[in-house]
């Protein structure tokens, strides 16, 4: 389980968004730019975590993430489009008729694979269940050389 560091910075609609310090592991991130961060020089980030009664905006926290979030993320991203992509030319060869049949269907099954990928991404982004969860507060001693630190 993973865990970082957090200043929480507003609580609405049963949420924390959580400012994160930007870490070693941001520098070799290929999806930086797609993450909800303040930008390249910016030096920190924010998520959102499911409110927890007793912290106010402004309490720095410490922030758990799931293994699991991580494993469902990778099959769903890269063993759904090969399993489909496979179904769908078996599928093709078998009920289409000529040579490119398994080719078509492929090309239908990976086509499939990408509206299961997006309806999955949808459904599981209403869940609450893969985000982090806040696991604690902080100190502010534990805090030296944060842009958190008071």
């Amino acid at each position: 389980m993973g865990r970082e560091i957090g200043k929480i910075n507003r609580i609405k609609d049963g949420l924390m968004t959580v400012q994160l310090q930007n870490g070693k592991q941001c520098n070799t991130c290929s999806s930086k730019s797609a993450c909800f961060f303040g930008g390249p020089a910016a030096g920190y980030r924010y998520i959102r975590i499911p409110s927890v009664s007793g912290y106010e905006e402004g309490n720095v926290i410490s922030v758990d993430y799931r293994e699991s979030s991580k494993i469902v993320a990778a099959l769903v991203l890269f063993f759904l489009p090969i399993v489909l992509l496979l179904a769908g030319y078996f599928a093709g060869d078998a009920f289409i008729a000529g040579a490119g049949g398994g080719i078509l269907g492929a090309l239908a099954g990976f086509m499939v694979s990408l509206a299961a990928i997006y309806v999955l991404n949808r459904v599981l982004s209403r869940s609450r269940l893969f985000l982090p969860k806040a696991a604690g507060r902080v100190k502010s001693g534990d805090l030296s050389g944060s842009v958190f630190g008071h």
